[in-house]
């Protein structure tokens, strides 16, 4: 018996083809996301968070560094997915109090909006 997965939705920013990014290189950190794989964090808390988020298949943040885009964040669960320069999530994230993948709060962190939901 063969079962099919559902890939996520990916959202990828776009400066990357904008600039030339390799996107075979992105696609394949997306997989290494998705497979568990939370990038290269130095921080222990933010790789145990990382991993228990991903367990739960709840948001979680990885962080990769890439050959043709430097480094990258990609940020999502199963479902849905958004790669993004570091430019722009450290633009996203600047009054942050808290990781997501650290995060013990009441406050959810959600799931960016798809660009073709309304608001």
């Amino acid at each position: 018996m063969s079962v099919k997965l559902k890939l996520p939705t990916v959202l990828n920013d776009e400066a990357f083809e904008k600039h030339g990014c390799d996107m075979d290189e992105i696609r394949w950190f997306v997989g290494a996301f998705l497979a568990g794989e939370s990038g290269d964090w130095d921080d222990e808390d933010e790789v145990l968070g990382f991993l228990s988020r991903d367990l739960k298949d709840q948001n979680r943040h990885g962080v990769y560094e890439t050959k043709t885009a430097g480094r990258i964040h990609i940020v999502g669960d199963s479902e849905q997915v958004v790669v993004m320069p570091d430019i722009t999530f450290a633009q996203i994230d600047r009054n942050s109090k808290c990781s997501v993948n650290t995060c013990n709060c009441k406050t959810t962190h959600h799931k960016p909006k798809k660009s073709d939901d309304n608001d």
